[in-house]
């Protein structure tokens, strides 16, 4: 089995990430439902959301894990996703 770079996981991690947010819903996907985030100091038009997404994707009917995300929405000229994750090891290089 290759191995992948952390920079190479964290491409493909924001790339699911952020199709997924701005895909169609699948039929039979629950809507993301955003609301407001849990936490102090954070900014005012930020949302939150929980999406349940495959723990192995080959698998879509197996396990879920939980992916917590954030917006804030574009006002004037949208320029599409810009996906954060601090503290991961891709973040640092």
């Amino acid at each position: 089995m290759p191995t992948i770079s952390h920079k190479t996981g964290f491409a493909v991690a924001a790339l699911a990430v952020g199709g997924s947010l701005l895909a169609p819903q699948a039929a039979g996907a629950a809507p993301v439902r955003w609301g407001t985030c849990a936490g102090s100091g954070l900014d005012p038009r930020q949302e939150c959301a929980t999406l349940s997404v495959p723990l192995n994707h080959r698998d879509p009917g197996g396990p879920k894990i939980a992916l917590e995300v954030s917006r804030v929405r574009a006002t004037g000229h949208r320029r599409g996703v810009l996906l954060l994750i601090p503290g991961v090891p891709a973040a640092r290089a």
